[in-house]
């Protein structure tokens, strides 16, 4: 039995509050104890709700919103490997597969312990400035270079296990894992990659050589990057959450991080089922074959 239950909703989402305050009240007549953040209900009281706590206390955490609500509450959390739960409160995400129509039935298997989870993979990237660590941080999706402000080609020298690979001029450079394979790195021409392998994707943007392809590597090398062009304003985006800017002389390293993200899925649900309702795929017509 699960015991403990932490809920992270997304309150720029119209109907946020009215499906927070159902699962509040489901999950109190199951005698179920919530944690929220304090400084989340300082700004947004909920009936029921008196003390907030550290997410990292819940057994399970529950995403109310979309996609980029997950990625959000990925960046926010310690304890990675605690299972999420997304809920989406508009269309069918990637990563957010559930609906509130059928929030009580899941809810009700979830307390029971009656679920499953997928693990995907993370990286962990770190900006390394005068031989320290200026930045670190978690990405679920990906890890983007690119321009500050201005844009215009860079050079994004890569570096797999200290081997040079190749300097990219490209507007920017997308590495992500195969759940980001979905996100930023698909609208710029990378491939879909199924979600539960361990690999790493580098895809160049709007590269200036036609010959510079999206890279898939094993998840366990080591990637760094540098930008030999010193004087040009660049900065790391993480999850489209995050962004750290790039100095002169920085070094970027990105691997794949020791714990991994567990997410609730669907037993009726599949990855390429969400490809096709996503993406408009449509399903060919099977009759004919034998």
């Amino acid at each position: 039995m699960i015991k403990t239950i932490g809920l992270f909703p997304n309150p720029t989402k119209e109907n946020w509050r009215k499906v927070t305050e159902k699962i509040i009240s489901f999950l109190q007549k199951k005698k179920t104890q919530i944690v929220m953040d304090p400084a989340f209900l300082a700004k947004y009281p909920l009936e029921g709700i008196k003390n907030g706590a550290s997410l990292d206390d819940a057994e399970i955490i529950i995403s109310l919103g979309g996609d980029g609500t997950l990625l959000q509450l990925v960046g926010s959390i310690n304890n990675y490997d605690r299972p999420i739960l997304g809920v989406n409160l508009g269309t069918l995400g990637f990563l957010t597969e559930f609906t509130v129509d059928s929030l009580h039935e899941i809810l009700d298997k979830v307390i029971k312990g009656d679920f499953r989870t997928q693990r995907r993979i993370a990286l962990h990237s770190a900006v390394i400035r005068n031989n320290k660590v200026a930045a670190e941080n978690i990405a679920l999706n990906d890890v983007v270079i690119g321009h500050e402000k201005l844009a215009r080609l860079l050079s994004i020298s890569v570096f797999f296990d200290e081997k040079y690979v190749t300097t990219y001029k490209a507007d920017g450079l997308i590495v992500c894992t195969p759940t980001g394979s979905t996100a930023y790195s698909l609208s710029a021409g990378g491939p879909i990659v199924e979600p539960t392998l361990e690999a790493i994707l580098l895809t160049p943007i709007c590269p200036h050589t036609i010959t510079n392809r999206p890279i898939i590597i094993p998840a366990d090398k080591s990637i760094r990057i540098t930008l030999p062009k010193p004087g040009i304003d660049a900065a790391m985006t993480i999850d489209g959450q995050i962004c750290v800017q790039i100095k002169r002389d920085d070094e970027i390293e990105i691997k794949q991080s020791p714990k991994n993200i567990n997410l609730i899925t669907s037993s009726t649900t599949s990855f390429f089922g969400v490809l096709q309702k996503k993406l408009g795929w449509n399903e060919s017509d099977n009759s004919n074959l034998q």
